[in-house]
């Protein structure tokens, strides 16, 4: 990628709130999430989907990135991710 060139990822924050946007040649829902949720206990909030049975489309991993998440189906055929930076931080 040379100066000047987009890139294909942005990441905003704002305070507690963070935002990613990633640039696709077809724009909508892509193949992993709709919404990426940073949370403060991703073990703990994985532990209750499973519980109640929720679908969950990707298990808890740890990524190479530094995050630890997981993936979950929700009506409408759209996906939700919840993660957490493995230092003990919300993601975002």
């Amino acid at each position: 990628m040379s100066v000047g060139e987009p890139t294909d990822l942005a990441l905003i924050r704002a305070g507690e709130v963070g935002l990613g946007i990633v640039r696709a040649e077809s724009p909508g829902v892509n193949s992993t999430t709709a919404c990426y949720i940073g949370v403060t206990d991703v073990d703990e909030l994985h532990a209750r989907c499973r519980d109640r049975g929720v679908p969950v489309s990707t298990p808890l991993t740890d990524q190479p990135w530094g995050l630890r998440d997981f993936v979950i189906d929700i009506p409408g055929g759209h996906r939700l991710a919840f993660g957490q930076r493995m230092s003990g931080d919300a993601a975002g």
